[in-house]
């Protein structure tokens, strides 16, 4: 949250918002010009309704709101448009942006060797984003000062977050291990392990 703005006037749209969650943390940190959108209502005990739009046309619904927002954050919605589509989509991302707006992307990162079952999982989804991905399609839209970072959970206790710590370093020793086995050096190997990712940039 802390990356999207800190100005309580920004209009934000959480783009697949689902039932509202994040809308309503926003807004009970101060955030006052809200906005949801999702392709449909998947919930009948949503937890915010009065500010979201549905519409099966996801890709369009950005397009008809051109330089609308301030900020788009995207929580795991943007792997559900198929491949062929991605470049429409971040155009259509920028498009609904003002000048100087900014987008805050959150996925799974496809670049573990789990990301499979998560296909298997969720069949809706049509397409699994690593770090060079999640910054070639923001890029080749015309953003700038893109960022992609791992997100790594927080642990109440010293315990937990060593034995976190422990588990996370085997777990990216193991990763990169079994990169440079498969495909030897190379630049296009991955370099965050983490399970999420999330991708910042800004329209100028």
């Amino acid at each position: 949250m802390k990356s999207m703005s800190s100005d309580f006037d920004s209009k934000i749209l959480d783009f697949g918002c689902g039932d509202g969650r994040e809308i309503d943390s926003l807004r009970r940190i101060g955030f006052k010009n809200l906005r949801g959108f999702d392709i449909a209502r998947w919930s009948t005990n949503a937890i915010i309704d009065d500010c979201i739009t549905y519409d099966p046309d996801s890709i369009g619904f950005l397009e008809r709101n051109t330089s609308k927002f301030d900020v788009i954050f995207s929580r795991d919605s943007a792997y559900y448009v198929p491949v062929e589509q991605q470049e429409r989509l971040w155009r259509a991302f920028y498009g609904a942006l003002k000048p100087q707006g900014k987008i805050v992307v959150i996925t799974f990162n496809g670049a573990l060797s789990t990301s499979s079952w998560i296909l298997q999982k969720d069949l809706a989804i049509k397409f699994a984003f690593n770090e060079k991905t999640l910054q070639s399609f923001p890029q080749n839209a015309g953003f700038a000062n893109i960022n992609v970072e791992k997100i790594r959970p927080e642990h109440r206790s010293i315990v937990g977050a060593a034995f976190f710590w422990f588990v996370l370093g085997y777990g990216e020793l193991n990763s990169r291990l079994r990169y440079f086995t498969e495909r030897g050096i190379d630049s296009q190997n991955p370099r965050l392990f983490s399970k999420q990712i999330v991708m910042t940039a800004q329209k100028l």
